[in-house]
């Protein structure tokens, strides 16, 4: 049988403390990584209810798009995991516009803007984006996450404003009679063509200053 002497007896015992405590530091390191991992579920999910969410490799394929993504763009999520994001490229921007945005994702930096894209069945939604790079250890974008808003109904009530807009200054310069209009200050705004014909003026002589002004 095996004889063990007092010296061995306390190196078993020190043993055995070192493999608890390093057990009950695995069940700790553990408990905080999924402690870490439903904060970060739970991140996510609160992100995943207002925003419309995607992800994209380097190359700008698509490696992960949530439901709003999917509902806004008319795309299912099988149709969009492995296509380039230019899938919901609406033609409406020019090559410059996204050769900045990559500039400025591939440096590191994060980009914010608004994006008019299209649906799968060809009508067109605008976004307020932020496009966020995943950087790695040495400091190279991996992974790019956009969030977006969307913002179509507030551009088409601005669109909807500057057709009134353009429309009352139309009818401004139709009237025959001399016609202006100032700011509380008494600065001209604008006038009509009948203005500066009866005074012999130009409207860019006048713009932004007042009469004493003049």
């Amino acid at each position: 049988g095996f004889e063990g002497t007092a010296g061995d007896e306390s190196n078993l015992d020190h043993l055995i403390e070192l493999v608890s405590g390093l057990v009950s530091y695995r069940e700790v390191t553990r408990k905080e990584i999924k402690a870490a991992q439903r904060a970060l579920e739970n991140q996510q999910f609160a992100l995943d209810q207002h925003a419309i969410v995607s992800m994209t490799d380097t190359r700008g394929i698509i490696t992960y798009a949530n439901d709003k993504f999917c509902e806004i763009s008319g795309y299912t999520r099988a149709e969009l995991l492995g296509r380039h994001h230019n899938i919901v490229n609406s033609g409406y921007h020019t090559r410059e516009f996204f050769a900045e945005l990559w500039r400025t994702i591939q440096a590191g930096k994060t980009w914010q803007g608004e994006i008019r894209n299209r649906t799968k069945n060809g009508s067109f939604y605008w976004v307020a984006a932020t496009v966020v790079p995943f950087l790695d250890d040495d400091g190279r974008p991996f992974q790019y996450v956009a969030i977006r808003t969307d913002i179509t109904r507030s551009k088409q009530m601005h669109d909807e404003l500057e057709e009134q807009l353009h429309f009352v200054q139309e009818l401004i310069e139709a009237i025959p009679l001399p016609t202006y209009f100032k700011d509380v200050h008494g600065r001209y705004m604008g006038m009509n063509r009948a203005f500066e014909t009866t005074f012999m003026c130009r409207r860019d002589e006048l713009i932004g200053r007042s009469v004493f002004d003049i």
